[in-house]
């Protein structure tokens, strides 16, 4: 947790510095953390900076996400208010 806020850890990026630069400051951190090899250093995104960039995607399996998320999510939003 950071300021209160869950985040999540992006992996499988080629180049995580470039990938996380379309984020602003307050949806993406850079931390460091002990480790049994020492310490690490580690970005963090939170939920909406995943969102963006699973939506800027376009690897196979971001692609499922984003087809679900402008053919139900969104449509169902717009519809009723929410999804059910």
């Amino acid at each position: 947790m950071v300021r209160g806020e869950g985040r999540f850890t992006c992996l499988g990026l080629r180049n995580t510095t470039e990938a996380l630069r379309p984020l602003t400051d307050d949806e993406k951190g850079f931390n460091r953390i002990d480790t049994r090899g020492g310490m690490q250093s580690l970005y963090t995104i939170t939920e909406s900076g995943l969102y963006k960039l699973v939506m800027r995607s376009d690897k196979p399996e971001a692609r499922k996400f984003q087809d679900w998320v402008t053919r139900d999510v969104l449509p169902a939003i717009r519809k009723d208010g929410g999804v059910p």
